[in-house]
């Protein structure tokens, strides 16, 4: 079920006047209809103002149709730090979802409420077609990683060469469940 975000004085790009100078921090949650144009406005609302950044979903890329892949909110935070970086502009950014800790550590916290025991992390397996989120995010968890590879980047190419340019290495690659 999908429910809009509530709360007090939320204001929401494209829908409200001046949003890049009202805005007191941003939440990124997505980019499916952001482009070059919408991140030259928000570089240049935050050269000129620096507010906090949130990144709900890291991802850089993911696979569409036709072999393409689309950016990713991570893509156009990364964008956003290099230009800040070229100006010595301290930027906040606050990252959630894989491959970092928070994301495991509230998953994993809800799974031992719903079964009212402790978990063994080892016997909690993280499966994804994604290395540098799924299998990154649930080995530095503590947790068995399962690549799958006939879905996502590695759908039509092996990925143990992959696995070994990034020495990020999954404890099982299956082509599917």
């Amino acid at each position: 079920m999908i429910e809009p975000l509530a709360g007090k004085n939320m204001i929401i790009y494209g829908r409200d006047d001046d949003f890049w100078k009202r805005a007191d921090a941003f939440v990124f949650l997505g980019a499916i209809e952001w482009g070059d144009s919408d991140q030259a406005a928000f570089e240049a609302a935050m050269m000129t103002r620096p507010r906090p950044v949130h990144i709900a979903n890291p991802d850089v890329t993911a696979p569409q149709a036709n072999d393409q892949f689309s950016a990713e909110p991570g893509y156009w935070a990364a964008r956003l730090m290099q230009q800040a970086a070229i100006r010595a502009i301290k930027i906040d950014v606050k990252w959630y979802g894989k491959p970092y800790q928070p994301a495991f550590d509230l998953a994993l916290a809800r799974m031992a409420m719903v079964l009212d025991r402790p978990l063994n992390r080892k016997r909690i397996a993280m499966v994804g077609d994604s290395l540098h989120t799924d299998i990154l995010g649930g080995n530095a968890a503590g947790m068995t990683s399962v690549l799958v590879t006939d879905h996502g980047l590695f759908r039509s190419s092996a990925a143990l060469p992959y696995c070994t340019a990034c020495n990020i290495r999954p404890d099982w690659m299956v082509n599917s469940l």
